[in-house]
């Protein structure tokens, strides 16, 4: 028994059907080996699962609605199992349900054969059958299915039924007969071959006749000979035909007279090309006639090089087998010729390419059109391109086709991206607004300017567009150019600049208000207002400190609208509550916070008042004394956002700030400066200022009947005293001077300092004679003392010069002062040391108001560079050739009148200021021979100038600094200026010939004892002077002394300029004498014009 189980056990594992037992709760029980290859589980993974786990269908519900059913018979049912693996499988199970004694349910055993492999052949071939049905439906020829035996149709396609007007089934019960329409009815040809039958017409269900073409072939289906037909309506092939044959007729007189060159060519093997016709056209083109060239393949016709192209040309389109279309360019007998050619392959019935036809269209001329075309494209982009600003082009449809690499930056994007796109594609923010513009311009031919701000790839950019219309050839609007000028940085600057020119005008101002010893609080106040206003704070204000900086209080303060004052709530403030805040400030820093959140822990105290202000942001900059002591400051409170302060604004607060502190040490040191306002610092003597008042008060005086005198004293040597042993020394003189002047004044006289060495005394006379007694009691009093120089051990004598003029009440004080002042000119004139009174003619009046007059000139001269310089030539006698030029300093008048040197010099001299203007002479020469390196130029040096070391000095350096070649510059000293001091001038002389600079003695043979210095004086030039030369050609003596003049030079090598050359004469004589340059009229008027001056030469006879 046990063994018969055991091999029932063994069949039942090695049976080759799956067996599945479930229990009564449907849980797997058993499984043989079979069901563990099927689904690759162990079994140990399939015991105790139910059945349905491992099925991917619904045979789970069909098997319970068995068991519902009392019947034990087996079942069957398809079912689809998922393996372990996820893969799918089909089977067939076969399964019998178990039951009790009671009629309850056990269980049941399942068999379960593997399908799968039959299932995926079946499916194949269903949708091999549904494959072959869709395309036997999809032909569009008419498909039919015949009986070899009895002509009745089997099958028919949709196209069938479509063609003929019946319906499937019909056609299904006829027979292929009773479609034709032709009276011997026979059947189709029924050979096992390919049959095509000749032309046949068939009628249709409507009756219908028309003519088909039928192509008919012999197979087996279903094991009857059938053959299946295909046949197609050949009606409108057979209209096409009789159109081909019509239109055979155009095409030949196309071929025949077209202008396009047309040719035939017969294939040969498929890679050998023989002509077989030219239309006119072509034979005019190639030079060939059809009959030279019919039957000739293509290197039979054309040399090797050009066949070889077009054999090339001709095998391509037979390998592609469509139409093909390039451009050659073809040697013909004429020259080189484009062609823009076509090659249409022909096929013959079996598919291959047997004909092509080419039409070649000669494009040279369109060619060079188009060459010339893109050039000018290219050159136009190129130059397009160079453009800084960003330039586009747009249809009428709003697209651009074309820009310029300035539009690629400003859009960030390229070329190819912008074409042909719209406003829209480049995500161009307000991209309605700027086709609008586009078509209003489009509407409104002509030029377009907008600004508008540009916000694209998330930058924003401030431009002005400029727009204009282009037309075709036709006149209409092809479409538009615009220009785009990137205004942001002049934006930007402007509106720093606005924001500058706002803080500068409040510092304006500021300034105006400060230096003002008038302000008041109103206009302090209106200060913080407007730069309140311009750098948008709610709060300006100032503090100042006192008790030696321990206490504080809010002096000035505006605040914008809507913010609370604070004003009244910070006075007596006490300034260790600000311990951080004040540290910073006493450093000289300014207290800078964008946000006060970010204060330091050392500042927590300062960070709680102003948070209970209300403060987010300030800026606070200290106001200093003199000695950089803090004495208050100054901020903006902002009680809106965070900020970062501008630097500008941190500059304009502590400008401000500074003139604040200017301002308050003004206010502290105005006593003080009362008190010195009106007496001299070191002489501790009314000043110059204190005595004007006086003199104006004693001229009131004098129209009321009294008398009084002025007396101008000047220390006649004093200059040498700072020369020699400093300005200390001086000052020591001057204080020991007032000393005297005092000891020789009454109580009642008025003694002032007006300035360096010069005084003035205000007298109570009676008469002149008065005056002059006590002027010479003073001028004798000085020079009979010594006076102390004690810091240098010795004791010195000197002497002053007195103008004197009487009170009288005719002349307002300046007149009185001006006549003094000549008056003291006189008395240096005569030899110093003496008194001299002025003298009140009309005439004197006058000279002295032209005198003033010029003086004024002079010095507005000096200071606003109003001097005019002239240029005369100087040249070599022998040849004419310009050596160097003379500068010749010119002045003009308020009318621009121009004023004569012999006017004004001689006053400049008289007030010193020769100096001065030497100066501004070398120093304009300078400039002018940086200007042009080609020139050499002489500038005239004053006597006053020679003796003034501190100018010589000036003039030195002005040259070392100037860049110049020295040789460039010379100087012209006169004779009696150089003997004057012959040892200094002699010392200059050689210390700037060392640089390279050149001298010339001027105005020779009129002072000293003239060659006796030519010996000592190293000058490269002398110039004689004009008295003897203006009439040297009717004056024997003249020329006597010329000559005497040049035999000395020579002798020392020394160069010689005859002045005054006026006309031809004079020239003649000095060329007769030898004489080496000449200056004149004659040969060259000074010029102050640029252009003229240059190396040029004059024609000279000789």
């Amino acid at each position: 028994m046990q063994d018969t189980e055991k091999m029932y056990r063994r069949i039942v594992e090695t049976a080759q059907e799956g067996i599945w037992i479930t229990d009564s709760n449907h849980l797997t029980t058993y499984v043989n080996n079979k069901i563990v290859e099927m689904l690759s589980y162990e079994k140990e993974e399939i015991l105790g699962q139910p059945f349905t786990v491992f099925l991917a269908n619904e045979f789970s519900e069909l098997a319970m609605k068995s068991r519902t059913q009392r019947n034990s018979s087996s079942r069957q049912a398809d079912a689809k199992f998922i393996c372990k693996n996820g893969t799918e499988i089909w089977a067939i199970v076969s399964y019998t349900h178990f039951y009790n004694e009671h009629d309850e349910y056990t269980g049941s055993l399942a068999m379960v054969t593997d399908i799968t492999e039959r299932e995926q052949i079946e499916v194949r071939l269903r949708e091999s059958e549904e494959k072959y049905r869709q395309l036997f439906d999809l032909v569009a020829d008419s498909i039919f299915l015949i009986d070899n035996e009895s002509g009745k149709i089997v099958e028919v396609n949709e196209a069938a039924a479509s063609l003929y007007g019946y319906t499937r089934e019909e056609l299904l019960s006829l027979k292929n007969t009773d479609l034709s329409a032709e009276p011997d009815k026979t059947r189709m040809a029924t050979n096992k071959g390919l049959t095509t039958v000749p032309l046949r017409w068939h009628r249709k269900k409507n009756g219908t006749v028309f003519p088909v073409d039928i192509t008919a072939k012999h197979f087996s289906w279903h094991g009857n000979g059938v053959h299946i037909a295909a046949i197609r309506d050949i009606t409108q092939r057979q209209e096409a035909e009789k159109a081909l044959i019509e239109s055979e007729q155009r095409y030949r007189d196309i071929f025949e007279y077209s202008s396009d060159c047309i040719f035939l060519i017969d294939v040969i093997e498929g890679n050998k090309f023989k002509y077989t016709k030219f239309n006119p056209a072509e034979e005019k083109s190639v030079g060939l006639k059809t009959e030279q060239v019919a039957g000739k393949l293509v290197e039979e016709v054309f040399n090797q090089e050009l066949a070889h192209v077009l054999n090339n040309n001709y095998r391509n389109c037979c390998e592609k087998g469509v139409p093909i279309k390039y451009e050659e360019r073809l040697e013909m007998p004429s020259g080189f010729v484009y062609f823009h050619t076509s090659l249409i392959p022909i096929r013959d019935t079996m598919g291959q390419v047997a004909r092509i036809v080419g039409i070649a269209s000669d494009i040279t001329e369109l060619k060079f059109q188009s060459q010339a075309l893109q050039e000018r494209n290219e050159f136009l982009q190129k130059m397009a391109d160079t453009v800084p600003l960003p330039i586009y082009f747009k249809d009428v449809k709003g697209r651009y086709i074309g820009c310029n690499a300035s539009f690629e930056a400003f859009t960030g994007t390229t070329r190819e991206e912008i074409i042909p796109k719209s406003a829209y594609d480049l995500h161009l923010k307000n991209a309605d607004f700027y086709t609008e513009k586009d078509f209003e311009l489009f509407n409104n031919p002509g030029v377009q300017v907008f600004e508008s701000t540009v916000e694209l790839n998330g930058r924003i950019n401030d431009a002005i567009f400029h727009k204009a219309t282009y037309l075709n050839s036709n006149g209409s609007v092809s479409g538009l150019v615009g220009v785009i000028v990137d205004v942001t940085e002049q934006k930007k600057m402007e509106k720093s600049m606005q924001h500058r020119i706002a803080l500068e005008g409040a510092i304006a101002q500021a300034s105006s208000l400060f230096v003002s010893p008038t302000g008041a609080d109103a206009d302090v106040n209106e200060v913080l207002k407007l730069l309140g206003e311009i750098v948008a704070v709610n709060r300006a204000y100032i503090f100042k400190l006192r008790e030696k900086g321990s206490k504080m209080d809010n002096v000035y303060e505006w605040c914008s609208a809507g913010t609370e004052p604070q004003i009244d709530n910070l006075q007596d403030l006490d300034s260790s509550i600000f311990p951080w805040w004040m540290s910073t400030l006493k450093s000289g820093k300014n207290v800078e916070i964008a946000n006060i959140e970010t204060l330091p822990e050392s500042a927590s105290a300062e960070k709680e008042i102003l948070q209970a202000q209300g403060i987010i942001s300030l800026l606070v900059v200290p106001i200093q004394s003199m000695d950089d002591n803090l004495i208050g400051f100054m901020g903006f409170d902002d009680t809106e956002k965070p900020r970062e302060w501008l630097s500008e604004d941190n500059k304009v607060l502590r400008v401000v700030a500074e003139m604040v502190g200017v301002y308050w040490e003004r206010e502290r040191t105005e006593a003080e400066l009362q008190l010195h306002a009106t007496h001299d610092f070191l002489t501790k003597i009314p000043n110059r200022y204190y005595f004007e008042e006086i003199l104006n008060r004693a001229e009131a005086k004098a129209k009321r009947g009294g008398k009084s005198a002025l007396l101008l004293i000047d220390v006649d040597n004093l200059k040498l005293v700072n020369d020699s042993h400093g300005h200390k020394a001086g000052d020591e003189i001057l204080i020991d001077l007032v000393k005297v002047l005092k000891r020789n004044l009454r109580e009642s006289d008025f003694l002032a300092r007006l300035g360096g060495d010069e005084f003035a005394v205000l007298l109570e006379v009676n008469s002149e004679k008065e005056a002059g007694t006590i002027a010479e009691r003073l001028r004798q009093g000085v020079y009979d003392s010594e006076l102390n120089l004690i810091t240098h051990g010795f004791r010195l004598n000197l002497s002053i010069s007195i103008g004197i003029i009487m009170v009288d009440g005719t002349l307002d004080y300046q007149r009185c002062l001006a006549l003094a002042d000549t008056a003291l000119y006189a008395a240096k004139e005569a030899g110093r040391n003496r008194i001299a009174f002025a003298e009140t003619t009309d005439d004197f009046i006058s000279n002295l108001t032209e005198a003033n007059n010029l003086l004024s000139l002079i010095k507005s001269a000096l200071r606003e560079d109003k001097f005019v310089l002239h240029f005369q030539p100087v040249l070599r006698i022998s040849d004419g050739e310009t050596i160097h030029y003379e500068a010749l300093i010119r002045l003009r008048d308020q009318d621009g009148d121009m004023i004569s040197p012999g006017k004004f010099i001689p006053i400049a001299e008289r007030f010193g200021l020769m100096p001065q203007i030497d100066h501004w002479v070398v120093r304009t020469t300078l400039a002018k021979l940086r200007e042009f390196p080609e020139l050499k130029i002489f500038v005239n040096l004053s006597g006053m100038t020679l003796g003034d070391e501190s100018t010589l000095g000036e003039i030195e350096e002005s040259i070392r600094e100037s860049g110049i070649e020295p040789s460039q510059i010379g100087f012209e000293i006169t004779e009696t200026a150089a003997v004057k001091d012959l040892l200094r001038a002699v010392r200059w002389i050689e210390k700037l010939k060392k640089l390279g600079c050149l001298f010339a003695l001027d105005d020779f043979g009129t002072g000293f004892s003239s060659f006796s210095y030519l010996r000592t004086l190293p000058v490269d030039y002398i110039k004689i002077d004009g008295s003897f030369v203006s009439n040297a050609d009717t004056e024997p003596v003249n020329r006597a002394m010329i000559q005497a003049i040049y035999t000395i030079a020579k002798t020392l090598k020394i160069k010689t300029v005859a002045e005054f050359v006026e006309n031809e004469n004079i020239l003649k004589v000095l060329q007769n004498i030898g004489i080496d340059c000449g200056q004149g009229f004659y040969l060259g008027r000074p010029n102050a014009n640029v252009k003229m001056i240059s190396m040029k030469s004059i024609e000279l006879e000789g």
